[in-house]
């Protein structure tokens, strides 16, 4: 994947080493991945910075939860078409089904496979730019 056509990805989790590991394989994959340890810090890189073309999320968050996070940019024109992953240790049946009722398109538990995680974002991610942020 050229730099320009690079899709541009948001990885939202309090736990560093989930995100730099989820970053290394995405980056490892050809796409350009963005940090965020707070759902406060994700709100204002998504809503200051260029678009992203996918948003993945994690629901245990100390400052805001990933159900609240997906109330606030499912309610933003510029944000309620981003699609949305969440990764959680969570494995209940009722935090997936919230999860797709509150507006995200996939759900994975953790631990997860490399092969998973890059598989579940290029089937979110479309050829083209469309559902870009902004």
């Amino acid at each position: 994947m050229s730099e320009k056509e690079k899709k541009r990805i948001i990885v939202i989790d309090d736990d560093e080493d989930i995100t730099k590991l989820i970053s290394l394989i995405l980056e490892n994959a050809g796409y350009e991945v963005e940090i965020s340890l707070s759902a406060h810090e994700a709100l204002n890189k998504i809503f200051t910075t260029p678009s992203f073309n996918l948003i993945i999320l994690d629901i245990a968050m100390p400052d805001m939860d990933g159900w609240e996070f997906l109330d606030i940019i499912r309610s933003r024109d510029e944000t309620n078409k981003v699609p949305v992953m969440i990764i959680s240790a969570r494995t209940g049946i009722r935090s997936k089904a919230l999860a797709i009722q509150r507006g995200a398109q996939d759900f994975i538990t953790k631990p997860f496979t490399r092969m998973e995680l890059i598989t579940r974002v290029e089937n979110l991610i479309p050829n083209n730019l469309s559902n870009k942020l902004n």
